[in-house]
């Protein structure tokens, strides 16, 4: 987006978009009765907070329309009916779940469950044993999807036209282009999710997902048909604008605050379980290891979105460089974000390198692997600090948007933070005494409950124990949506 829609904070941008689609012809905005809308929103909320980007020629459309009848027709793993169909929009979220499986098979070992991969997910190799969506477009969906990719260029002028008046004509031209983009690709993924709920016939759809496109689009699947839908937590719902308007059944949380942000964003309260942070319990079954020597720092990088820009990412890696430095002879190892590869850091880590002279690693290990015997994580604003403080490291939150509000990690105690290269330095000194380490270690732990829930190893079967009832028959004859 340019001019005026570039400037919009995250309420104006929920409170616009919303807007455009209350003016839009909602019966140009689905596909084989599947309401896109909702996902359509999303995609524009989104597009407001992104870099611009230019919407796909027309046809450019149809080639992607055809590559996905191919691939609907290309060999996949078998897709088995499930009680429980989980939906994996990236591959890190099986290991995410992977202690509430566990959990399942010791509560409800009848229970089915099953997996599909799509998004990220279905093109990671690491997951290649289990199903992906855009394998099960089924044949006789492909005309409908022609159909609704041949009346883009109407559903654009009709979109330009309810929009101009709000926006003004250039911008309303933009906008209708990277919605009449958008809204086939969710055609395709509706249709191809569609297909796989035919096929499994799943009692729950639970995914990790609260702000994406998908978290739009699989309620609207579910209770088309007449599944319960689900919203795991892998982090701690923190945005209630980029919330909002999400229309999952029921949603699962780590803790209170997360249960607050919910509220906040309008979900109903009585629809939302606090469990706990199953994702970090392996690390609560392990003792704090005194720091290595020579010091690791660990980064834990965030992906490049909204925010969080390629400058935002290479001075909070300054940042880390500036801690390393001040206990030398120490290392940094960045951990790129599980959605980006390796390659998105070379360039940044050699600069940093070659003005700082301190070795930068950047390691394809897991964030828990790399925790245990740090001497301490830095990062931006991510949940990695609770897994860093659960692990007896301690956590640094680099600060270096000017006229940004203090992170909350730090204003609460959890992390400590770093304004500029010389605050970094002088923590990591500090650090290095056992006596301030302890202390700083000791405060941030008391202030987690509120974000994870209870610290007792019970989150994973509190999570598993909500997968249970909902999927008893009773319960999946209807979805609970009031």
């Amino acid at each position: 987006m340019t001019g005026a829609l570039q400037k919009l904070d995250d309420p104006g941008a929920r409170e616009l978009a919303r807007d455009l689609l209350a003016r839009a012809p909602r019966e140009l905005l689905a596909v084989d009765d599947i309401d896109l809308a909702p996902a359509l929103e999303q995609a524009i909320f989104a597009a407001f907070r992104a870099p611009p980007h230019r919407a796909r020629a027309l046809p450019t459309t149809f080639a992607r329309v055809a590559r996905a009848a191919l691939d609907g027709l290309l060999p996949d793993a078998p897709m088995h009916g499930s009680d429980l169909l989980v939906v994996l929009l990236n591959s890190v979220h099986l290991q995410v779940f992977a202690p509430v499986r566990a959990a399942l098979a010791e509560m409800a070992p009848n229970l089915r469950v099953g997996f599909v991969r799509v998004s990220r997910a279905a093109a990671d190799t690491r997951a290649a044993d289990l199903p992906r969506a855009d394998r099960h477009l089924a044949r006789r969906k492909i005309p409908a999807l022609f159909r609704f990719a041949s009346r883009r260029p109407r559903i654009e002028a009709s979109l330009r036209d309810a929009w101009a008046p709000r926006v003004g004509a250039p911008a309303a031209g933009r906008l209708a282009g990277l919605a009449g983009d958008s809204l086939v690709r969710l055609g395709i993924e509706g249709l191809q999710l569609d297909a796989v709920l035919q096929a499994a016939r799943p009692r729950v759809v639970a995914t990790y997902d609260e702000i994406n496109a998908y978290s739009r689009l699989l309620p609207v699947l579910a209770d088309r048909h007449g599944a319960v839908c689900l919203d795991l937590p892998h982090a701690e719902a923190a945005n209630p604008h980029a919330i909002s308007g999400v229309r999952y059944d029921w949603m699962a949380v780590f803790g209170r605050r997360a249960a607050e942000v919910l509220a906040t964003s309008g979900f109903p309260p009585d629809r939302v379980v606090e469990v706990g942070a199953a994702r970090f319990e392996t690390l609560l079954k392990r003792h704090a290891a005194a720091p290595d020597s020579p010091p690791r720092i660990v980064m834990a990088a965030q992906s490049e979105t909204g925010p969080m820009t390629r400058q935002t990412r290479a001075r909070i890696l300054q940042i880390a460089v500036a801690a390393a430095a001040a206990v030398r002879p120490a290392v940094v190892q960045v951990r790129p974000h599980p959605v980006e590869s390796a390659k998105a850091w070379v360039e940044i880590v050699s600069s940093a390198e070659r003005q700082a002279r301190v070795e930068v690693r950047i390691e394809e290990a897991e964030l828990h692997e790399l925790l245990p015997g740090a001497f301490a994580l830095v990062t931006g604003w991510s949940n990695s600090v609770f897994e860093a403080v659960i692990a007896g490291v301690p956590a640094i939150t680099a600060h270096v948007t000017p006229g940004a509000p203090v992170a909350s990690f730090a204003a609460e105690g959890i992390a400590l933070q770093a304004t500029s290269e010389n605050e970094a330095a002088a923590i990591a000194e500090r650090l290095s005494d056992a006596a301030e380490r302890g202390q700083v270690l000791s405060a941030a732990r008391e202030r987690l409950e509120p974000h994870l829930g209870p610290l007792d190893g019970q989150a994973a079967y509190r999570t598993a124990a909500l997968i249970k009832r909902l999927s008893e028959p009773a319960r999946a004859s209807g979805s609970p949506r009031e």
